[in-house]
């Protein structure tokens, strides 16, 4: 089954929710999509879906020869800081419901790309703290324009600038300069007239 529609990232529930989310973190469980081998007891299994977030680590960078030699590592240099995952409780939302709520070590730590929360979960709370309830999935899925939808499904010609912005999501009547994307739109556009 594809579980993937009940997930949704931390800037997902800022726009689905009323309140900060800084209020509601620790009530909510940490997922994490995985597929891979854990170590079940003392069997190894193969396990495939979305897993609460037992336990993990930071994934300190590591400074190279020539960066510690150059003086990289005084600067405050802007290093990628990561969580390594380490274990993970199985969870109704995987290939195997026989695991629902066991600790499983993965065979190789990984690490986290996002974090993911269930809608489902989120809803329950919101109902639970009597909050006003969430938007839907379908809502929150929806493409976001930075210009207006329904009057350029109006318009019948465009200039090949406008197409381009429109291309590149940009807002039709701000000014900003030309965007990398809008210019790579407007090459396209002009290629093929």
């Amino acid at each position: 089954m594809d579980y993937s529609s009940n997930f949704i990232t931390q800037e997902k529930i800022d726009m689905a929710i009323e309140l900060s989310f800084a209020d509601i973190q620790d009530m909510l469980s940490n997922y994490v999509y995985f597929k891979g081998l854990v170590w079940n007891e003392n069997e190894i299994t193969y396990v495939d879906g979305y897993f609460i977030i037992e336990d993990s680590e930071p994934n300190i960078y590591e400074f190279t020869r020539e960066e510690i030699e150059s003086d990289y590592h005084l600067c405050d240099p802007d290093t990628p800081s990561t969580e390594r995952l380490i274990s993970i409780k199985g969870s109704e939302y995987s290939n195997k419901p026989e695991l629902i709520d066991k600790p499983l070590k993965l065979k190789s730590s990984v690490d986290i790309d996002v974090y993911l929360y269930s809608h489902k979960q989120l809803c329950e709370l919101m109902n639970k703290l009597e909050c006003p309830e969430p938007k839907s999935i379908t809502e929150l899925s929806k493409k976001d324009y930075t210009y207006d939808v329904k009057l350029i499904n109006q318009k019948s010609n465009f200039t090949l600038e406008e197409a381009a912005k429109i291309a590149a999501n940009i807002d039709l009547n701000g000014f900003p300069p030309p965007s990398l994307l809008q210019n790579h739109y407007l090459e396209l556009l002009s290629a093929d007239l």
